[in-house]
């Protein structure tokens, strides 16, 4: 044990070099006994380590790094985190905040509207318990949330940039044009908790456990030997959960997807140790043949399951073998929505078991559905104490989930993340900080403030391999319009009055890259461009992204970046595509062939 113990010590040293840390790493024999028998950073002992560890001797503001203490969870020392509380937060410009309401000059109610704007709240469900986050951090990833806050460490942090697959959960909103649920996966490492008000999210936790029962996606993993270091796997299994629930989830198992879309939607995701053959026969096993025209039984085994694999006995319940799986251990099973599989005449050992089935609620998960056990939500408001993270407390508020439809904010010290309520307000808030970029400086630290306008965030993860943009990188206000109605209309109409019979569509900015591949699909015979536009669309980044990214996302950061090869650009350039621009108060701005995208200034 003494060896052990020294190789701990030198170890923590190491790192502390590493990292080139100062202040006191050395660690009681009683603290490296507590770090051996327990890893988990919330523990106590544990935590004087980590604040040892993490304790930077330089934090300079030019080379700004992430702070390990959102990671691991440790605690700063006490006086950083005295210094941390007397830091106020952000409000919004009572300048812009008179424009956005009225002229308080001619009467009373705008003053009195503007005063009663206050910072928003942010609801989402988590595994079907119910969060309120009251004026979360803006740069507060869901990530962070999930693993730090509420220690559901199933959820990876790998490349943190959205290539790797390793952070996917699935998520569900409702579409703010039809109110119809959608559900999707998405990296969970470049999603800000507080653009999620109003959803609902599932984590590889939610999905099954060996305690209450694995999911067909988990027990085909663990039959069809699809994980090995088991890094990647929640990530894989979200994944093929986010198809399944977007696509079978309303419609029936006449509708689930076929074994080449499985493949396609696993394109967001890495392995580097198992192997991606065994992954694809367990993903596979799960969803009948439907229109890959097989039986449902070669479907189960993907292809190339022998028959020796067939009869590996199935554990999904997790509990018991042979003789133990007695009819009660049977029914014990069905009543979680999975088969028994346990070897003996008592129990099937048929594939079957592991086949998604969308009526039932334990393989289709209701993501707005309050867990029994967790009717009473939990409420989390950010600490100072602890940036990137918020502590959660019980509270007895209405378990329902909605989102916000008014205008409403939230900030940090240093960030301001605004969510205005229509187009017109979008408008002003861009006009406003267009002005003030050229007057006086409004970010805290003395500097002029940062604007972008987003709707999936996804840029991040590419922006930073290419040449840094002053003027558009590290933003410090963050307008979010995903959710905006007007950004989202699709309007038909004629190409060009010399098009007779040709039919154009009119997209708005706020459409996700996947949406408008189903949109081009579903009138491919309109205009012999859909397809092809289509088919190259989807060649662009990963389906989680495309879930989330919108196409005039993807043209801006083209025009921020010049060095970015936007493949978007160049098929619209070759359709003959072009933007319309909007300003506050005028209505309809410009129309720019995107020939001409790069090479045009915007204000």
């Amino acid at each position: 044990m003494s060896g052990v113990l020294h190789s701990v010590d030198a170890a923590l040293h190491q790192v502390g070099a590493a990292l080139h840390i100062t202040g006191p790493t050395t660690v009681s024999k009683e603290e490296q006994k507590a770090a051996l028998v327990n890893l988990n950073p919330r523990n106590a002992a544990l935590k004087g380590i980590m604040k040892a560890i993490w304790h930077k001797k330089d934090r300079r503001k030019e080379t700004p790094q992430e702070d390990l203490l959102q990671v691991t969870g440790a605690e700063p020392d006490e006086e950083s985190a005295e210094s941390a509380q007397l830091t106020e937060k952000r409000t919004p410009p009572q300048e812009l905040l008179t424009q956005l309401f009225g002229n308080k000059d001619k009467t009373g109610a705008a003053e009195e509207k503007t005063a009663s704007v206050s910072a928003g709240t942010v609801r989402l469900l988590i595994n079907q318990v119910p969060y309120t986050l009251v004026q979360p951090d803006p740069q507060l990833t869901l990530a962070k949330f999930l693993r730090v806050t509420l220690g559901l460490t199933g959820t990876k942090i790998g490349c943190n940039e959205g290539g790797c697959g390793a952070c996917m959960v699935s998520i569900a909103r409702k579409d703010a044009t039809t109110g119809q649920v959608v559900q999707f996966s998405a990296n969970s490492c470049l999603r800000q908790v507080a653009m999620m008000d109003g959803e609902a999210v599932i984590t590889v936790e939610g999905l099954g456990s060996v305690e209450s029962g694995l999911h067909p996606i988990q027990q085909s993993m663990v039959v069809h030997g699809g994980t090995q270091c088991g890094y990647c796997t929640p990530g894989h299994e979200m994944a093929m959960y986010g198809l399944l629930a977007g696509t079978g989830s309303q419609k029936g198992k006449e509708h689930l997807p076929s074994h080449r879309q499985i493949e396609q939607a696993l394109d967001g995701n890495l392995c580097r140790c198992t192997g991606y053959r065994p992954i694809l026969s367990s993903m596979k096993a799960v969803v009948p043949s439907g229109a890959s025209g097989a039986s449902a039984s070669s479907s189960a085994a993907g292809g190339s399951v022998s028959p020796t694999e067939q009869k590996t006995p199935l554990h999904p319940c997790g509990k018991g073998s042979g003789s133990d799986c007695s009819s009660d251990s049977k029914d014990a099973c069905a009543s979680k929505g999975v088969g028994c599989g346990f070897s003996g005449a008592a129990c099937s050992n048929d594939l079957e078991d592991l086949v998604f089935d969308p009526a039932n609620p334990r393989h289709n998960i209701d993501p707005f559905a309050v867990n029994k056990k967790g009717k009473a939500s939990r409420s989390c408001k950010s600490t100072a104490a602890q940036k990137g993270s918020s502590s959660c407390g019980s509270s007895a508020q209405d378990g329902a989930v909605t989102r916000q439809t008014g205008f409403w904010w939230t900030s940090s010290p240093t960030h301001l993340f605004l969510h205005p309520a229509s187009l017109e307000q979008l408008l002003q808030i861009t006009k406003f900080y267009a002005q003030a970029s050229t007057t006086a400086p409004l970010a805290l630290n003395g500097s002029k403030d940062v604007l972008r306008v987003q709707v999936g965030g996804t840029s991040p993860g590419v922006a930073r391999y290419y040449r840094r943009n002053g003027v558009s990188d590290d933003p410090t206000v963050v307008v979010q319009v995903a959710q905006l109605p007007e950004l989202l209309q699709v309007e038909e109409e004629a190409s060009h009055p010399s098009d007779a019979g040709v039919r154009g569509l009119k997209v708005g900015a706020a459409v996700t890259i996947a949406n408008l591949i189903t949109l081009l699909e579903s009138r491919s015979s309109a205009s012999q461009s859909f397809g092809p536009l289509a088919y190259h669309l989807r060649q662009v980044a990963s389906t989680s992204l495309r879930a989330v990214a919108s196409w005039a996302g993807n043209l801006a950061l083209a025009q921020q970046h010049p060095d970015f090869p936007s493949d978007l650009l160049t098929i619209f350039s070759a359709a003959g595509a072009s933007v319309q621009t909007a300003v506050a108060g005028e209505g309809k701005g410009r129309s720019i062939p995107l020939l001409e995208w790069q090479a045009t200034k915007l204000q």
